[in-house]
């Protein structure tokens, strides 16, 4: 029996810096898995490299911003669809469609309003909330990054807690370290920050925490990737790679290196849903400190792959964290297997896709036969 899977996207899903990829790898993960057919929803093109690619994005985001229609949508034939960050095209279509649709989200918009309108006014708007309530309406299921986001979602839409699952993502990269990899000496400890959004990740406290650090005589370096503030340049030990383009094999294997030659990732985040940038750094043997808010303790294991401190928290705790980390380098060692192996067991999209399979398969029944 093949199980046929249609795959509604409003962003490009072949595309890995569409929503940090999660979308892209959502897909590779449904496709590896066997009797299983993917159907993208709409019918995206692949993307090019090179100043080809650049002028495709530029096109598919004009012809995003037209919208799709119904007719882009061809669902015949399918046991189900699954529709991750696409809560605008669930509430527009989700009771055209012949099948049935299992939603796939990391926050709600409640929870993005309360915490993220201070960095995003267009997150301010009722508009969003609206659309979600809509959308899960229509929606068989709903599949939430985090325990958190899916208790929130079962208060705030009424809904029955057999319309709700939890299924972490997974690491956004292509190929996964089967071996812990070998980190410097910690004679001088590597930092890293990854993030667009400088204000609400909390770059500054970033900068803060390596000052710190410098200040009681630790040698220490900081990586910036992704943001790099004006108040961050010229910084004794600040280094920042800019924004990379995992499209690009270059661009991604400079990332890997930043991740693999970290001996701690730092992310003071003011308000995040589930960032799966913790995994990326996991995977790498790189534990992590981080703000306990959101959907973040659901990836989290306080000893095992990292600390988590107060949302509030200031660069003098994050560098006192760091130093307990990293004082003994037995103990260091110990946390950096133990982080590695924590992704490997609960963080990547093969656990994922098993998972996601399973659930389709509960939910839609025996599939149709091929």
């Amino acid at each position: 029996m093949t199980l046929r899977i249609g795959f509604l996207c409003a962003q490009n899903p072949l595309d890995r810096n569409n929503l940090s990829g999660t979308p892209y790898y959502m897909l590779q993960a449904l496709t590896s898995l066997p009797d299983v057919e993917v159907r993208l929803m709409p019918n995206w093109p692949p993307i090019r490299r090179g100043w080809l690619g650049k002028l495709q994005r530029r096109l598919r985001a004009r012809s995003e911003a037209r919208g799709i229609s119904r007719e882009d949508l061809d669902d015949a034939g399918l046991d189900v669809i699954l529709a991750p960050m696409a809560s605008a095209l669930i509430a527009r279509f989700g009771a055209s469609l012949c099948a049935p649709v299992v939603m796939v989200t990391d926050a709600t918009p409640a929870f993005l309003k309360a915490f993220r309108s201070v960095y995003d006014d267009s997150l301010a708007s009722d508009d969003a909330q609206r659309t979600e309530a809509a959308a899960v309406a229509v929606a068989m299921h709903v599949v939430y990054s985090s325990d958190h986001m899916a208790a929130r979602a079962r208060e705030e839409f009424a809904l029955a807690p057999g319309r709700v699952s939890v299924i972490p993502f997974g690491v956004n990269l292509d190929v996964l370290p089967a071996h812990l990899p070998q980190k410097p000496p910690l004679d001088r400890l590597n930092l890293l920050f990854i993030g667009l959004d400088w204000q609400r990740k909390g770059g500054d406290v970033a900068v803060d925490a390596l000052a710190a650090l410098q200040a009681q005589g630790v040698a220490a370096g900081l990586t910036l990737v992704g943001s790099g503030s004006s108040e961050a340049r010229g910084r004794p030990g600040v280094t920042s790679l800019g924004h990379i383009d995992k499209n690009d094999p270059a661009q991604a294997a400079r990332l890997t290196e930043a991740l693999s030659q970290a001996h701690v990732f730092v992310l003071p985040t003011r308000a995040d849903c589930a960032p799966m940038v913790v995994a990326e750094a996991n995977i790498h043997g790189c534990p992590v400190v981080i703000s306990d808010l959101g959907g973040i303790p659901t990836l989290m294991r306080p000893g095992v792959n990292g600390a988590m401190l107060s949302p509030d928290a200031d660069g003098a705790a994050y560098a006192a964290a760091i130093r307990a980390m990293t004082a003994d380098p037995e103990a260091y060692r110990r946390l950096s297997q133990t982080s590695f192996d924590h992704c490997h067991a609960r963080l990547t999209w093969e656990a994922w896709g098993r998972d996601m399979h399973a659930l389709l398969l509960s939910r839609v029944g025996t599939p149709r036969r091929a």
